[in-house]
């Protein structure tokens, strides 16, 4: 299933790899003073982020720091022949499961010119106004409670399980747990999509391995589920793992489009590092993954730039 842009039948332009920056990538360039690294950068590559991104971003309290975090994305992104945008991970999952459905093989992965979010990339002067935080902030809050609604009832599984036994070896887990954790999200994606009785389960089964799109969701999905796990082997009184989406997890969904993800956050690198291994060792597609690259900004202008 091939992705596509808005202006163009594919994502990739004049060759150029694609840099998936997370927010907290965005926060360093911020406090860096990086206008000329940025423009060096975006020479080379072709940059991109998510609506997550720009949700986070607006959602910052100090319309300062709000407006100098959306002029940085201004300079990553100054159109979309050089950048690009992603749609959030549930936008995404969405249009591979109805092109499923619809035998359809290609995924319109950006958001359109359309979309209310240009704005702030293009004018970062407007952000300052407290009505985009406030829509910001309510749409970030609107994408983690879908998430947590369509992951309420595979939480539930987990939460059965006796956690002192739970493997604490991400590999191993996702080993002991990826036939029942597929069945379960096959369910529910379908039900959250109204195509049950309408898209064949076991054709979204094998997709959850084979596109991907929906394999690299997955497997975030599911480091997500070892992350809750693995919080409660560190402080075993509290007997229940958080039921909830660690959101920023799940920028690791982008990796399926881009060659490298480039964070500022030491965990978040943890997190995306472990999805790719997972992808690797669990897609049918895991030979095409070898030169993606999970980096920590340092690393990435050090040596990749």
């Amino acid at each position: 299933m091939r992705l596509v842009s808005e202006l163009s039948s594919d994502i990739v332009v004049e060759n150029r790899k694609i840099v998936y920056f997370d927010n907290s990538a965005i926060g360093w360039f911020r406090d860096n003073d990086s206008i000329g690294l940025i423009d060096e950068i975006i020479k080379v590559y072709r940059s991109a982020v998510s609506q997550h991104v720009i949700w986070e971003t607006g959602a910052t309290p100090d319309s300062k720091k709000r407006e100098q975090l959306f002029s940085i994305l201004n300079q990553l992104i100054p159109s979309k022949l050089v950048g690009i945008v992603f749609e959030d991970p549930f936008d995404l999952i969405t249009r591979a499961c109805m092109a499923l459905y619809e035998d359809k093989d290609e995924i319109l992965v950006e958001l359109t010119e359309e979309a209310g979010e240009w704005d702030y990339i293009n004018n970062p002067t407007i952000t300052t106004d407290v009505i985009v935080n406030d829509e910001c902030s309510k749409l970030k809050n609107e994408l983690e409670l879908h998430f947590n609604n369509i992951y309420r009832n595979i939480f539930k599984y987990y939460l059965t399980v006796d956690k002192d036994e739970k493997e604490k070896d991400w590999m191993k887990f996702i080993n002991n747990e990826i036939k029942n954790s597929i069945n379960s999200f096959c369910e529910e994606i379908l039900n959250d999509l109204n195509l049950i009785g309408k898209l064949e389960e076991e054709k979204l089964h094998d997709a959850f391995l084979d596109v991907p799109i929906l394999t690299y969701w997955f497997i975030s999905s599911m480091r997500n589920f070892f992350e809750a796990i693995r919080r409660v082997s560190l402080h075993p009184a509290d007997r229940k793992p958080p039921t909830k989406v660690y959101i920023d997890m799940l920028q690791g969904t982008y990796l399926a489009p881009c060659d490298y993800f480039v964070t500022a956050d030491g965990n978040q690198l943890k997190y995306i590092q472990d999805i790719l291994l997972g992808v690797k060792e669990y897609s049918k597609f895991s030979s095409f993954e070898d030169e993606k690259r999970v980096l920590n900004i340092n690393e990435f202008i050090n040596n990749y730039f």
